[in-house]
Order: structure tokens, then C-alpha cells, then sequence
């Protein structure tokens, strides 16, 4: 404190270089790691096989799935194959452009993947609607949809009298037509489907969505490394999107395309993380500066601490970058962590000097020596006034050596304190380093170095401003009377507080069973990004959960083998494998796809496709069509003659209507039917399919360059239950060992991150047992200092399992820190304990105590107010935990000195 004091602008001077330099180091070198595979080792089992599965296969790694919803399956399948098309001519930016059930391919041979019995419906009613497609096919207009229509009344009239079950089968196709035109009519742009009218009228849900696969180019020097990729494929889906509408006259909203998977989910994570960025900054400075203000009323002080604490943050920053090269999703909790943590040195010794130079005759004694030399003036000669300015000079090096005293004396009261929870709150941190969760070890390692630092600045760096600042005039406002009556109900009453904390402790305890872990990486993602909205969009149907397991087999033969086994499973929905996408029953199939072609080929290309129309003739092909459907109305009753009146009534109003409408109209109708004919002409000239001949891409989607084969394993009930994921995995581990995948990552990441937590418990309990057995050298008081820590605990967890808050990758480090940031709390009281002092609440280190942990508090409270939901669960269980330290603390641990005072 001598050597701060008296040379103060040195050490500030070097201590701002410092920072100056540290500042500067982060500035350039900042950087994110949001992946949360990076959390953990890569030489864990589980990590090894999923390292050998992807060297396998490559292309799975930092994949890209472009998610397109159509409202109709032509819209879906046209806007996939415009994308498909844009994102090709990209090389440089996007490679392994695929689409997994999608492509000329699946086009062609899809009727083969249904089963007898489904493809036979399916050609049946392509025969039954030939006449329909032939009309269409040879003009693909308004007239000629207006013919069909008329067509289709007369066919409906000669058979009016048959049984209802001859009109039946039409009735839901001409119902969705009559829709299709009384919107056009209206001015309503509602997609029409060709496909589903000629389904039935029935659309399957997957054919409205398709999947794009992709690996994009990563630039690892930025914070976000897809974003110049990602934003790229947003550019060419707006383009994609406005040309479909466009083409088929439909609204903004009838084709929606996302992007999921590693690259945006990671890029997502930062944005979350900086996403009020600036609120919880503001949020954290205002709580400081108030708690700050409450603290020791003088705002020369307060920017003496804030100057302190940002100055030691930047060095740790710079510490951090240098032994990691970057952040990670926890590690960079160390800057709320060391926020929180220094100020509590800044206050412990601002206090205790502001207490100690009040207490003094420093302030009487520099005024006197002030007054003394304003009375010797002279108003004259230069050298007139020696004798006042010597007086001056006097009274300064007076009030300089009374500053320094009151550090000395500040230091002594507190220094030991400060020093011992510095260093038992950074063997708390450290406790982490020989853990497996690396995300944790590096934050560990961090915010320990941050502790040393920040308690090397607090002895050196805030005494020097301490030193030269102007001091505050008003008394520090300490509330003894608060603090008294406090003092005094603990002292009447420790008996009953400490019955009730030993029952609280006991209760708590017994409701640890009821802790809840999730541990899925999922749900600590923001679940307002669009990556996890759709993950969790997908996830819903069971075909297309993302919470799969691949298994490595030697060969097609081996893989086509353990799928059957793994398939008999009852935990198990289904197994792929390259051979599944080689339709079974083909000959039988083949035979009937070649029958039907003979008959609706020909009719689907047409040796002469009529010119288009002008808006006269459409007009006149209109009107006749409304006629004969006027006609049918007439004479038939019931819900044909309502039907057809519908249908003259709506080709009648387009009819009528502008020649707008009826552009309108052919975009409505006709670009879903040109997308219609020619999948059915492609799905009609299917070929014999074999593994040999399936497309490349499929290939190296399920065979390795070096021949293995992989098995994709589906968990039957809900995908997205760790209870349900959790027996899917025992299941088929029993079966093939060697399989990974995100629920095994899930399920084996909780026992890696339960057990590195138990590890650093244990680890940081008895590092600071040990601290405090050689610092106190009494067990006793060394026990008195490690209780209130252990009652917190035990309330916090009880607190956890009763609201209920479960445990996740990030708030569980809130546990193992509560030693390392309760034990400096508890270290003050039975510190100054031990020196004698009896009224520890009525006295400033009670004053300190209290506004420290509550300065501390609103810096991790502003964690909660992140966009990220497992910071902002990291913040409110961190503040939770200290509330209950400083109850454990404030109250508990004085009504044992109590009790200690009365044996």
C-alpha cells in the first residue's frame, strides 16, 4: 500500500498500459466457437465412432438442409428444382448439392416404392382420368381446361341415372376445381393442385415438403462462418420464391424456405448470444453503478472500482484468447463470472477504506493544514508567498500519508479476506481443468487466471486511484440501526434459525431425487431462430427426426443384415439402408406401369399441341362450358345438381369477368398442370432399379469409397423424449455397439458432464478445505467457513427439483461454483471472527458483504436476459444460488457465532 500510494501514477500508468495492450490484443482476435460438439473431448468413445462414421462419410459434416414448403405439391416440387438449379451454379460457395428423396430419380421410379396395391389405385386412376389428360395435354389452356369441364358434364349427365357410386370418385375433384375457380373469380390466389385432385383429393403431407442437402463454404475467421454462405442461399431462395409465385399466380406466402442443420444452428447460437448484447450490458453497468452507489456514496470511487474491474477484464479476455484462440458457449460466461467476482475485491477494500479514513483524523487534519496556509497570503511579490505554499505543500504530503495509513489500515482489516477468497474462489474455477467437458475446463481455467488478476488489481491498481482521487465529504452510509436490529433478532433467536435451517438442509436433501436433467443440446437453443424452429418443425415427424443412429458396416450384404435385425426391434421404427431405396416386386410393378403407359402415353403426348389461345376464344370456350354445366344443374337433383350449378356459376363469373381474372386464372390451373404431366409422363417410363445404377449422389449417401455401408436406425414413439431416446439407444447398443448419433451424443454427453461435475466438486471441496485448513489452521473454523456453502447448496438444489428447473449443459456449472463464490462471503465473517470483532453485521464488512453479493447479483442477473436460453438459465440459477449464499451467510452463519458466544 506504501509503494501504490506514494507512486500512484506509476503503477497507473503501467496498469492502464496493460490493459491498453489487452484491449487491443481483443480486439483483433476475438473470436466464437459456437459449435457444442467442441464442448466435449474428441477421444471419448462415443466421439470416436462418430469421428470414424464421418470420416466415412464426409459429406454429413457441417451439412446444410434447405427445408421447402409448398402449399401444393407442384409448387414444392417446382420452387425445389428452380433452387436446386440456383444453388448448383454456385460451386465456390455451396458443394454437394443434393436433394435425399427428391430429382430426377424419384420422378421417374417413385410409383415403384409403393406397394402393389397403392400402385395399382394410383394407375387406376390415371386411366380413369385419360380422357381428362388428354384434352389437357393437347391444349394446356384455359379453353382447354374449359372443355374438359364440359366434358365432364356431359359424361356426368349420361350417367346421372346410374348408381351414385359412378359419380362418387369425381365428386372431390370437382369440388376442388369449382373452389379453384371461385377464388379466381374472387380475386383469391389459392393454389390449386392437379395432383391432389387426381389423388382423390387427398395430399400427402411429406409431398408439400422437400429437402435440399448441402455442404457449405466456411470462413472460420469470422464470428458467424456460414453467414456469407447462408445468406447467399436466402438471395437465390427470394428469387426462387417470387419466379414460383409468379409462375403460379399464387401469394408470397404459399412457398416458405428455411435452413436448419450444424452451420446455421451455430451461426444462430452467436446471433443469440449477441442479441441484447447491448441491454445486458446496459442492465449490468446500471446495477453496478447502483449497488455501487449504495455502497460508498461517492462517484470518484465508483469510477475507481469500474476502472479497476474493466481494466482486469480486458487482461482476462486477452488470457483467455491466448491460451484458447477463442470462446465457447460457456467459456464465455467468464465475463458476467469475473464481473460479478471482482467487484466484490473492489468493495471489500473501498469499503473498509472509506471506513477506515472517515473513522480517522486525515480529513481534520488536511483541512487544518489547508487553512493554515490560505491565511498566510500575500498580495504582491512572487516570493510572498513561500510561506503559505510550503504550508500547502505541508498539508498535502499530510493528507497523502493519512491516505496511505487508511490503506494500510483498510488492508490489514480486509486484505487476508480479500487474498483468501481470491484464492478459493479461483481453486473453484480451476476445480474444472482436469474435467472431460472441455467447455467448462476452458472456463475454468479463464475465470481462475481472472480471480489472480483481479485481486493483483485490487491491491495495486484501485489503491493508486484510491490514492490520487478526490475523497467524498458525506459520511458513509452504513444503516447500523438496519444492521443492529438484525444483529440483534439473530442473537435472541439462533436457536430457532438454526433448527430451521438444519430442517430446510434435511428437506432439500430429500427431494434431490426429483432432480431433472435435460441434456438435450436442442432445448439451450433460442427458440425463436429459424435453424431451430424448423429442427424442431422436422423433428415431429418420425420419418424425418433428426435423433437417428448410423451404424458401419463392412459391406451393402452386412448392413442389409443388421437392418433386419435392428428392425425386429420393438424400439426401433425402421432401418435404411442403399438396398431400401431398391424397390422390391419390381418385375410385377414394371409389368403394370408398362400396361398403363400403353394406354395414357400417347394421350399425354399428343402429336399436336393447339397454339394458345387469345382471351376471345378462352372467353367463348368458357361460356360454353357453363352452359352444359347449367344444363346438368337443370335436370339433375340433389348434390350433383348443386355441384353443377357451382361450376356454371363460376365459369360463367370468369367468363364474365376481366381479361386479368382469367390470366390470373391460367396461372392458377395451368403452370400446376404442365408440372403435373410431366411427372406423370416421367413416373410412367420407370426402369428396372439396382444398386449398380442408382445415382452417384444416392450413393455416396449410403456407401463409403471403401465400401461400407450404412444402416440409418429410427427410434418408434416420440423422437424427441430423452426417456423414450434413452431406451431406443440401449436397444440397439445391445445389438451393434458400435453405432453413433445424436442420441447417443445426448445420452453419453449427460454422463460425461454428471460425472466432470462430481469430479469438480469433489475436486474444488477439498482444494478449499485444504486453503482454508493451512490459511486458518483450525478445522473447526475452517468447518464454519465451508457450512453456510453447503446449506446453500443443498436449498438450491431442493429449489431445482421442487419449481421444477432442470439441469443443462451450461446452469449445472452454477453447482461446483458455489464453493468457489460463497466460500469468499463466508472467509470475510469468519475472518474478521477470529480477529475478535463480535458485531460483524453492524460493522462495515457487513455493509460490504451485503452490497457485494448484491453488486454481484445484478451482474449475473443480467445473464437471465439473454436471447440464449442456456445463459439465460445459467444467469437465474447463478443468482438464485448467491441469494441463498447470502441468506446462509447473513443470517445462519452469525447464529452460530451466536451459539458459539453462549457455550
Amino acid at each position: 500500500m506504501d509503494f501504490c500510494g506514494r507512486r500512484s501514477g506509476t503503477v497507473i500508468a503501467l496498469a492502464l498500459l496493460v490493459a491498453a495492450l489487452a484491449l487491443a490484443y481483443v480486439s483483433r482476435n476475438f473470436a466464437m466457437d459456437t459449435d457444442t460438439a467442441h464442448l466435449l473431448p474428441g477421444d471419448l468413445p462415443w466421439r470416436t465412432l462418430q469421428t470414424r462414421f464421418e470420416a466415412a462419410f464426409p459429406q454429413q459434416v457441417d451439412r446444410l438442409a434447405v427445408v421447402i414448403d409448398g402449399a401444393t405439391p407442384e409448387i414444392t416440387d417446382r420452387a425445389t428444382e428452380l433452387l436446386v438449379a440456383r444453388l448448383q451454379r454456385m460451386p465456390v460457395l455451396l458443394k454437394d448439392v443434393v436433394q435425399p428423396a427428391g430429382g430426377p430419380f424419384f420422378q421417374r421410379n417413385g410409383l415403384l416404392f409403393l406397394s402393389q396395391e397403392q400402385l395399382s389405385d394410383a394407375l387406376d386412376r390415371v386411366v380413369d382420368a385419360q380422357p381428362l389428360l388428354g384434352v389437357l395435354a393437347a391444349d394446356p389452356s384455359m379453353r382447354g381446361l374449359a372443355e374438359a369441364t364440359r366434358l365432364f358434364s356431359e359424361g356426368i349427365a349420361r350417367a346421372k341415372d346410374a348408381a351414385a357410386a359412378d359419380i362418387a370418385p369425381l365428386r372431390r375433384s370437382l369440388q376442388a376445381l369449382a373452389d379453384g375457380l371461385e377464388s379466381v373469380a374472387a380475386g383469391r390466389a389459392v393454389p390449386f393442385s392437379w395432383q391432389t385432385m387426381l389423388s382423390g383429393g387427398q395430399a400427402d403431407p411429406r409431398a408439400l415438403r422437400q429437402f435440399i442437402l448441402l455442404r457449405p463454404l466456411l470462413d472460420y475467421r469470422a464470428l458467424r462462418p456460414g453467414e456469407q454462405a447462408t445468406a447467399a442461399i436466402r438471395a437465390a431462395a427470394r428469387e426462387t420464391t417470387l419466379e414460383v409465385t409468379r409462375e403460379f399466380g399464387a401469394s408470397p406466402q404459399a412457398v416458405t424456405v428455411r435452413l436448419t442443420g450444424t452451420v446455421p444452428l451455430n451461426d444462430e447460437q452467436f446471433a443469440s448470444l449477441a442479441d441484447r448484447a447491448l441491454l445486458n450490458g446496459i442492465a449490468t453497468l446500471s446495477g453496478l453503478v447502483l449497488m455501487l452507489w449504495f455502497a460508498v456514496r461517492s462517484a470518484w470511487m465508483i469510477a475507481a472500482m469500474l476502472l479497476t474491474l474493466f481494466a482486469g477484464l480486458a487482461m482476462t479476455t486477452a488470457a483467455g484468447l491466448l491460451m484458447f484462440h477463442s470462446f465457447n458457449l460457456i467459456s464465455v460466461a467468464f465475463i458476467a463470472l469475473f464481473v460479478g467476482l471482482g467487484i466484490d475485491f473492489c468493495i471489500q477494500l473501498g469499503v473498509a477504506f472509506r471506513g477506515r479514513w472517515q473513522a480517522g483524523a486525515a480529513r481534520v487534519g488536511a483541512e487544518r493544514a489547508g487553512e493554515a496556509g490560505a491565511g498566510t497570503r500575500c498580495a504582491g511579490e512572487a516570493g510572498a508567498c513561500s510561506e503559505g505554499a510550503s504550508a500547502e505543500r505541508a498539508g498535502a504530503d499530510h493528507a497523502r500519508e493519512e491516505r496511505i495509513a487508511a490503506l494500510r489500515a483498510a488492508v490489514s482489516g480486509v486484505g487476508a479476506g480479500i487474498g483468501l477468497a481470491a484464492a478459493a474462489t479461483a481453486l473453484g474455477f480451476l476445480a474444472f481443468l482436469p474435467t472431460q467437458y472441455r467447455g467448462v475446463s476452458q472456463l475454468g481455467l479463464i475465470a481462475g487466471s481472472g480471480m489472480l488478476i483481479a485481486l493483483v488489481l485490487t491491491l495495486t491498481l484501485l489503491p493508486a486511484l484510491l490514492a490520487r482521487i478526490p475523497l467524498p465529504r458525506n459520511p458513509l452510509a452504513t444503516h447500523p440501526g438496519a444492521y443492529a436490529r438484525l444483529g440483534r433478532f439473530v442473537e435472541r433467536r439462533h436457536r430457532v434459525i438454526l433448527i430451521a435451517a438444519a430442517l430446510l438442509g434435511a428437506a432439500c436433501i430429500a427431494l434431490l431425487p426429483r432432480l431433472r436433467f435435460d441434456f438435450n443440446p436442442l432445448h439451450l437453443m433460442s427458440p425463436h431462430g429459424e435453424a431451430v424452429a424448423t429442427l424442431r418443425d422436422i423433428g415431429r415427424d418420425p420419418l424425418q427426426t433428426p435423433n437417428t443412429l448410423d451404424a458401419l458396416t463392412p459391406s451393402l450384404p452386412d448392413a442389409q443384415s443388421l437392418a433386419a435385425r435392428l428392425s425386429a426391434l420393438p424400439a426401433v421404427r425402421q432401418c435404411l439402408t442403399l438396398a431400401t431405396f431398391v424397390p422390391p416386386d419390381q418385375e410385377a410393378k414394371l409389368a403394370a406401369l408398362a400396361d398403363a403407359a400403353q394406354l395414357v402415353l400417347p394421350t399425354l403426348d399428343p402429336p399436336a399441341v393447339k397454339p394458345a389461345p387469345g382471351d376471345a376464344e378462352v372467353v367463348q370456350s368458357l361460356h360454353g362450358a357453363a352452359a352444359a354445366w347449367q344444363k346438368l344443374a337443370a335436370s339433375a337433383a340433389g348434390d350433383v345438381g348443386a355441384l353443377a350449378g357451382r361450376l356454371a356459376a363460376a365459369l360463367g363469373n370468369l367468363a364474365e369477368g376481366t381479361s386479368v381474372q382469367r390470366t390470373a386464372a391460367d396461372n392458377t390451373f395451368i403452370a400446376p398442370l404442365r408440372t403435373t404431366l410431366a411427372g406423370l409422363r416421367a413416373s410412367l417410363q420407370a426402369t428396372s432399379v439396382t444398386a449398380d445404377n442408382l445415382p452417384a449422389d444416392l450413393r455416396r449417401e449410403w456407401l463409403a469409397a471403401d465400401g461400407r455401408a450404412r444402416v440409418q436406425i429410427f427410434p418408434a414413439g416420440d423422437p424427441d423424449d430423452n426417456a423414450n431416446l434413452g431406451r431406443f439407444v440401449a436397444a440397439v447398443m445391445a445389438v451393434a455397439p458400435q453405432v453413433s448419433g445424436p442420441p447417443i451424443a445426448i445420452q453419453s454427453s449427460r454422463d460425461t458432464i454428471v460425472g466432470a461435475f462430481i469430479e469438480a466438486a469433489l475436486f474444488a471441496g477439498i482444494a478449499i478445505a485444504a486453503l482454508l485448513l493451512v490459511t486458518l489452521r483450525h478445522i473447526g473454523h475452517a468447518l464454519l467457513a465451508l457450512a453456510p456453502l453447503l446449506l446453500a447448496g443443498f436449498v438450491v438444489f431442493g429449489l431445482c427439483a421442487s419449481v421444477p428447473i432442470p439441469l443443462d449443459f451450461e446452469n449445472i456449472i452454477a453447482f461446483p461454483l458455489l464453493l468457489g463464490i460463497g466460500v469468499a462471503f463466508s472467509i470475510y465473517f469468519v475472518v474478521a471472527w477470529r480477529r475478535g470483532e463480535r458485531a460483524i453485521l453492524e460493522s462495515t464488512l457487513g455493509h460490504a458483504i451485503l452490497f457485494s453479493g448484491l453488486t454481484t447479483a445484478s451482474a449475473f442477473g443480467s445473464l437471465a436476459l439473454s436471447r440464449h436460453p442456456g445463459t439465460a438459465s445459467l444467469g437465474r440459477l447463478l443468482a438464485l444460488s448467491l441469494a441463498c449464499i447470502l441468506a446462509s451467510v447473513l443470517v445462519v452463519l452469525p447464529a452460530v457465532f451466536a451459539a458459539l458466544r453462549r457455550r
